[in-house]
């Protein structure tokens, strides 16, 4: 590379206002202004999409829709990167009144890493074991795990199935899906979603109520980064 040029590399990006991290977008537009950014490797996988996404305080307050008249418990699947996501879920079940169990390895990972970093911030008695969240009373249970897409082996399959260690579905439990259907995947995840209902659940996803949007920016947000940045080079990238 020549003499103090870099390479960006966005991974999954989108420009939120409602996330409130303007230090963040103040780099990117400083290195833009210093006009050393070589190659910019940027996300493109919404490129499509015309305008921007939709933000995380529309889809808090589809969550909060969901969430509320609740009878039992909640379990809500997130994609394990969507710190933005788990932060907003934590906040949530602080404000109702419920306590939050995070399951599944990768997530579990992330969260720990994230709440290191500074980058989600709840009370520390928010968050239980799995196993003492069983001993409270189902309308303050909250269960935060991954396997959006009916993962074979993941947490939130093992619930499906009946086979999780320490916790069980019961009759008016809800199960939300705060994801998208993955193109490919849909006959695992409405085989797992039959498993919920089989036993007693209801289930949301994006197609049910507000409670999912994209981690990918959309036409106007590439625009904006690529304003901020002004690389010389640009790659485009897509990531699913």
């Amino acid at each position: 590379l020549p003499n103090g040029a870099r390479v960006l590399h966005s991974g999954d990006y989108r420009l939120d206002e409602s996330m409130n991290r303007p230090e963040c977008l103040e780099y990117l537009a400083r290195r833009g202004d210093m006009g050393d950014i070589l190659l910019f490797l940027g996300d493109s996988t919404n490129v499509e999409r015309e305008g921007n996404s939709q933000c995380e305080a529309s889809v808090r307050e589809g969550l909060n829709s969901v969430y509320r008249d609740a009878p039992g418990s909640i379990i809500t699947a997130v994609f394990s990167s969507s710190i933005y996501r788990v932060e907003s879920i934590l906040a949530l079940a602080e404000e109702l009144g419920r306590r939050v169990a995070v399951c599944g390895f990768n997530l579990e990972r992330n969260f720990g890493i994230a709440k290191q970093l500074g980058l989600i911030r709840c009370p520390d008695h928010l968050v239980l074991p799995v196993g003492k969240l069983k001993s409270l009373p189902a309308n303050q249970r909250l269960v935060l795990t991954t396997g959006t897409q009916g993962e074979s082996g993941s947490a939130l399959s093992r619930l499906a199935h009946g086979n999780f260690k320490g916790y069980a579905i019961e009759p008016g439990d809800r199960v939300v899906l705060s994801s998208r259907i993955i193109p490919g995947n849909e006959r695992s995840i409405l085989r797992m979603v039959n498993h919920f209902y089989r036993r007693g659940a209801s289930v949301f996803t994006e197609r049910d109520a507000n409670v999912h949007g994209s981690g990918h920016a959309y036409r106007n947000e590439m625009k904006q980064m690529l304003e901020w940045i002004r690389p010389r080079y640009f790659l485009s990238l897509i990531h699913i």
